[in-house]
C-alpha cells in the first residue's frame, strides 16, 4: 500500500474549509425545523450551497440528485488522488446494480431511478447487466453482478441479493482505500462495515431469522469477525462493539427500535469523521466533508419529511443525526 502525500492536499484542504462553512449546522437545522412554510424552509439551503439545484427543480429528491451530481463532479477537479473520491461514488455504482438487477429481472423500466454519481456510468454499467461480462466495467463490479444475477435467479429474494452486494460494496470501498493509502478512509469503511453488521444482528434478530440470513448480510471488512456475529447474544454486542460503536451496542443490548439504532450508527460515523477537522492538510477533510454532505442530505430528508408529516418540532429533533459542524 502506497503511503498517500498530505502535502498534495494543501490546495485542495483550503479548498475544503471554505466550503464547510456552507454546510447545514445546528442553527440552520432548527430554522427549517421552525419555519412557517415548507417553501421557507428550502430558502434556507440557498446558504448551504443548494440555490441553483432548489431554483431548477420542484421534486426535492431531483434538486438532491442535481446537487450531488455536480458535488463529486466539481470535487473531481481538484482533489488530486480520484480514489478518495471513489470510496463515495462506489455507493452509487451499487445502488445502481441492484436497481438494474431487479428491472432486468422482473421487466421493468428503472431509468428514473438510477443515481448518476458512481464510478462508472451507467449506460457502461447497464451493459454488464445480468451476466458482468462488459469489459470496459471494473472486474470486481462484474464480479459483484454476475453473483448477485446468479442469487437472485436461484432464490427469488431480493433482499438477499441487496446484502450480497452491500458486502461487495464493502470490499470494492475497503481495496480502493487501501490502494489509496490512507488510513483514514480505511477506518472509516471498516467502521460502516461494522454499523451495518450490527444493524444486520438487530434485524435479523428482530425477524425471527439467524445464520440463514445473517451468512449473506455480514460483511468481512469491519473490525469484529463475521463467526462471532452469527448466533451472539444481544447482551454481548457490547462487548465486540466497544468502541465507536457502543452506544449504538448498548441500544441494541437494551432492545431498542431499530429506529434509534440506525441514527446511534449515523452518529458513530460521524464521531469518525469529525476528527478531520483537527488535521492540517490531507486527505481527511475531503472525505470528512463528502461524508458530511451525504449526512446533510439525510437530515434535509428527515426535517422536511417530518413537516410534511406534521411531526412536532420536538419529533423531528429527535429524529435528526449529530452534524459535522
Amino acid at each position: 500500500m502506497a503511503k498517500i502525500r498530505t502535502e498534495d492536499f494543501l490546495f485542495t484542504t483550503g479548498r475544503i474549509r471554505s466550503l464547510e462553512r456552507e454546510l447545514l449546522n445546528h442553527e440552520r437545522m432548527e430554522r427549517m425545523i421552525n419555519a412557517k412554510t415548507d417553501d421557507e424552509a428550502l430558502k434556507i439551503l440557498h446558504d448551504c450551497g443548494y440555490q441553483d439545484a432548489l431554483s431548477s427543480e420542484q421534486d426535492l429528491e431531483d434538486a438532491l440528485s442535481r446537487f450531488r451530481r455536480e458535488l463529486y463532479s466539481s470535487l473531481e477537479r481538484y482533489v488530486p488522488v480520484p480514489a478518495v473520491i471513489n470510496v463515495f461514488r462506489l455507493r452509487y455504482d451499487f445502488h445502481n446494480i441492484k436497481t438494474a438487477i431487479k428491472a432486468s429481472a422482473r421487466n421493468y423500466d428503472a431509468a428514473a431511478l438510477y443515481i448518476d454519481a458512481g464510478t462508472v456510468p451507467i449506460k457502461l454499467l447497464l451493459l454488464s447487466i445480468p451476466d458482468g461480462k462488459n469489459p470496459t466495467v471494473p472486474a470486481e463490479i462484474n464480479e459483484a453482478i454476475a453473483s448477485a444475477s446468479d442469487l437472485l435467479a436461484r432464490t427469488s429474494d431480493p433482499q438477499l441479493v441487496d446484502f450480497l452486494l452491500d458486502c461487495a460494496m464493502f470490499s470494492c470501498q475497503a481495496k480502493t482505500a487501501h490502494e489509496a493509502g490512507s488510513e483514514f478512509l480505511s477506518g472509516y469503511v471498516a467502521l460502516s462495515a461494522d454499523a451495518a453488521n450490527l444493524r444486520s444482528v438487530c434485524r435479523a434478530r428482530k425477524m425471527g431469522r439467524g445464520r440463514d440470513l445473517l451468512r449473506f448480510a455480514l460483511s468481512s471488512e469491519g473490525t469484529v469477525a463475521t463467526e462471532k456475529l452469527l448466533d451472539v447474544l444481544p447482551e454481548a454486542l457490547p462487548s465486540l462493539f466497544f468502541s465507536w460503536l457502543a452506544p449504538a451496542a448498548a441500544a441494541a443490548a437494551a432492545g431498542e427500535q431499530m429506529s434509534s439504532i440506525d441514527r446511534l450508527c449515523d452518529n458513530a460515523l460521524m464521531a469518525y469523521i469529525r476528527e478531520a477537522k483537527f488535521v492540517t492538510y490531507g486527505e481527511q477533510p475531503v472525505a470528512a466533508y463528502l461524508a458530511a454532505r451525504e449526512s446533510e442530505m439525510t437530515q434535509i430528508r428527515i426535517i422536511m419529511a417530518g413537516r410534511s408529516s406534521g411531526l412536532s418540532p420536538e419529533a423531528i429533533r429527535e429524529r435528526l443525526r449529530t452534524s459535522y459542524v
